[in-house]
């Protein structure tokens, strides 16, 4: 336990003080805008949009480029194991902790980087909408999808929290996979690009298979699966 917890130490020193990690915090920003780009351009988005539901916009499949939280969630730290095997980092480490202290402490270090880059980005994108003059609700009454119940009945906070989980979560997923390619495939790019190209393709087959929508991680990542706001939150992260 001694080893896991200096192994982990000095991974989240290299992870959250590196250019790539405040580089994923950008992009995810970017990605959040990148979103929004179909309702920005209203002359009424700032007087007339609510900080609630831009914010399900810039997070869901409401643009086609909501899958791109997969491959910015690999930038912080996914190629890392690679950059240790190539300078020779890994020997060293795995001589000092041993390789499972190692080896858990990169898949921790790893999704718990991409997890706090995107729940930065998305701090961020609320804190300027907030700057922005927005009002948190809009005018007209809020549906039961995208987990609007929860602003409606427990207030802005809990939502915020809710999407935070599930998108930081998406990055960590995506993260962790990429790593994961990375020790069989010893190619940086391919495995940054993995959790996309596998994201699809798992969508595809899900979508031989009946009645699927509870394991489609596009609906569990980009959506809300059950009715039930808090059931579909605890399901999405459970799953």
């Amino acid at each position: 336990m001694r080893a896991f917890g200096r192994a982990l130490r000095v991974d989240l020193h290299r992870t959250i003080l590196a250019k790539s990690f405040f580089l994923a915090i950008l992009l995810f920003l970017a990605w959040q805008f990148l979103n929004c780009t179909g309702i920005m351009p209203s002359t009424f988005f700032w007087s007339n949009s609510s900080i609630v539901y831009v914010l399900a916009y810039a997070l869901t499949d409401g643009a086609a480029f909501a899958v791109l939280l997969l491959p910015i969630g690999a930038v912080p730290y996914a190629w890392s194991f690679l950059q240790d095997r190539e300078s020779g980092f890994e020997t060293q480490a795995v001589e000092r902790v041993g390789a499972r202290a190692y080896g858990v402490a990169k898949v921790v270090s790893t999704g718990l980087s991409a997890f706090l880059a995107a729940a930065v980005a998305i701090v961020l994108f609320i804190a300027i909408l907030y700057l922005g003059g927005m009002a948190e609700f809009p005018h007209h009454p809020l549906d039961n999808s995208l987990y609007y119940s929860l602003a409606t009945e427990f207030g802005v906070l809990p939502y915020y929290l809710a999407h935070i989980v599930l998108a930081g979560l998406g990055a960590a997923l995506a993260a962790v996979f990429a790593l994961t390619v990375s020790a069989f495939v010893h190619n940086a790019y391919v495995a940054l690009l993995s959790p996309l190209l596998v994201f699809y393709a798992y969508q595809i087959l899900l979508g031989f298979i009946p009645n699927s929508r509870l394991f489609s991680l596009d609906s569990i990542l980009f959506g809300q699966p059950l009715p039930d706001a808090g059931l579909s939150l605890l399901w999405a992260v459970v799953y």
